[in-house]
């Protein structure tokens, strides 16, 4: 009778244990607002990976949307050289103006740099580096909360987040 009353309280012990760390931290993200904790009764009821996103994942968004702003102001400074050009007092001001549109679209067919698209232009070049590398992973959450709002009534509710590669932090939820 002591042998299956150990094995139950053992069973019991394990069963009411969470598997998943990522309880803890969804609990500590979903019941903290600033510096204020609100216990919300907070209760894990299904965690379903959704899959990572990698490097590659991105650039096949990244890159034709690049591409098309970039395509977008070199057409915008190409406009511009031809309105001067066919100004009918072509001056030494017009020149210059002419060369600065033309330095401009140089940049913009290189590295893009002292331009607006710099950051995105790096920002590609290092997820091409390595294009396997996972960004983040994407998992379908649904749980419990008593929600003080409304009297403690109990919802359910369902988000994805976007964990850290490793799983430890929420990068962010995907409304």
């Amino acid at each position: 009778m002591k042998k299956f009353t150990l094995i139950i309280f053992v069973v019991a012990l394990f069963s009411s244990c969470s598997n998943d760390p990522r309880e803890q931290i969804i609990s500590d993200y979903e019941q903290t607002s600033g510096d204020t904790k609100t216990d919300l009764s907070l209760n894990v009821l299904e965690i379903i990976e959704l899959g990572s996103v990698n490097a590659i994942d991105s650039l096949k968004i990244l890159v034709p949307n690049f591409e098309a702003k970039k395509r977008e102001h070199i057409n915008f400074l190409m406009e511009r050289i031809e309105e001067d050009k066919k100004s009918p007092a072509i001056s030494s001001t017009n020149e210059m103006t002419i060369k600065i549109w033309e330095d401009g679209i140089k940049k913009y067919e290189s590295d893009c740099k002292g331009t607006f698209l710099e950051e995105d232009y790096n920002r590609i070049k290092r997820l091409e580096s390595d294009t396997s590398k996972i960004l983040y992973n994407k998992v379908k959450v649904t749980y419990s909360i008593k929600n003080p709002f409304l009297n403690n009534v109990k919802q359910e509710l369902t988000k994805v987040y976007m964990f850290t590669p490793d799983n430890k932090i929420i990068l962010g939820v995907i409304e």
